[in-house]
């Protein structure tokens, strides 16, 4: 998995915490009390249940999903910007390719005169200004 969190959130099947928001929280517990007057202790369960009874957390779903949608806006940019430039490697390769298969055929035809040139100095037709 990324390291990046960003990534990590935009999984398919990720839980937004303002998704879970919108549903009533229920909070379990054991209590201990005692009185210092009567000298009496007590322990009692305790259950609290907080319904989310008028706004049903809307606003915060409102803002997750932005920001969700803009990470996955400012990703798919930087996926695109990636692909552009993996684009502009490939045609720069080509263009050596193309490039480098010009100079090939120039290196022949200068092979080919190097040769004739040599074939002409030991015959004695081309003199040598060094010589």
């Amino acid at each position: 998995m990324s390291s990046r969190w960003c990534r990590w959130r935009l999984r398919p099947g990720f839980p937004d915490p303002a998704f879970f928001a919108q549903f009533p929280r229920i909070n379990t517990g054991v209590k201990k009390a005692r009185s210092a007057e009567e000298d009496i202790q007590g322990v009692g369960f305790n259950v609290t249940l907080n319904p989310p009874l008028f706004n049903r957390s809307r606003g915060s779903i409102g803002v997750g999903r932005a920001r969700r949608a803009y990470l996955f806006q400012s990703y798919q940019t930087s996926l695109n910007e990636r692909s552009r430039q993996a684009d502009q490697v490939w045609i720069g390769v080509e263009n050596m390719r193309g490039q480098l298969k010009t100079l090939a055929a120039r290196l022949c035809g200068f092979e080919r005169a190097a040769v004739a040139a040599k074939e002409s100095l030991e015959r004695g037709i081309v003199a040598y200004p060094g010589h």
